[in-house]
């Protein structure tokens, strides 16, 4: 009899603890920026390339998690040039570890340090923004991070005690925030020079998150690069 109460109460818990499983078990997707169809909006010059840098659109849009981004323009044909990347998001596979010689923005594109992966993003100025093209809201739970080769060549020459560098990511439910999250580049004499995952999912599901850039020294470069967006999905 005590083996049959022992074995029926074995059973119990284990039912309950896959119950436990199944519930608990959210699914994800992640924006990787692997794959040909990625690989073909890295413009062919890191600075006046033909595709962030002309009258056309630049933008994309994700077919696992729904995330997109469309970079704005400037125009500068009434000063006789063409046009200008005004901020957004790119895609790029530019590593550049020459720190103390391309720290401008001729390599605006580039990240000291892979990750792993063939491509990633690089995130430009105030206003950039990740949105779900489908209107939905959904939780973002984390990316990875990294500091452009630009951005770095200028922190090494200008971190000090009391420096910070930070992009602020706000989520949005269409015109209402959700909360905001700060991610510290750098901070006194310490810059994140490897890829670093960040937890995002405190924003709470999203319909976008808007990007923006805080600095104790205003001639900091306004870029960050990341990869590896996770998302949960219904």
């Amino acid at each position: 009899m005590k083996k049959f109460l022992y074995l029926a109460m074995a059973l119990c818990v284990g039912f309950a603890m896959t119950s436990c499983d199944d519930d608990d078990d959210v699914k994800t997707a992640i924006l990787s920026f692997e794959g040909d169809e990625w690989t073909a909006l890295i413009d062919n010059a890191q600075y006046g390339g033909t595709l962030i840098y002309s009258a056309d659109e630049y933008k994309w849009t994700d077919s696992k998690t729904g995330l997109s981004s469309e970079c704005t323009k400037d125009d500068w044909t009434m000063w006789g040039y063409g046009y200008g990347w005004k901020n957004g998001i790119a895609i790029s596979n530019y590593i550049d570890s020459d720190i103390e010689n391309h720290a401008t923005y001729m390599y605006q594109l580039s990240v000291p340090k892979s990750n792993g992966s063939k491509n990633f993003a690089v995130v430009w100025d105030n206003e950039s923004k990740l949105t779900f093209a489908d209107g939905k809201a959904r939780v973002i739970k984390s990316m990875q991070v990294m500091n452009t080769t630009y951005a770095m060549g200028y922190l090494k020459n200008n971190m000090a005690e009391g420096y910070k560098f930070v992009v602020k990511a706000t989520g949005m439910m269409k015109e209402t925030e959700t909360g905001s999250i700060d991610i510290v580049l750098a901070e006194n004499t310490t810059a994140i020079e490897n890829w670093k995952r960040i937890d995002l999912s405190k924003l709470g599901a999203v319909t976008s998150v808007a990007f923006t850039f805080e600095s104790t020294e205003s001639g900091t470069p306004k870029y960050f690069a990341f990869d590896d967006v996770v998302v949960e999905m219904e």
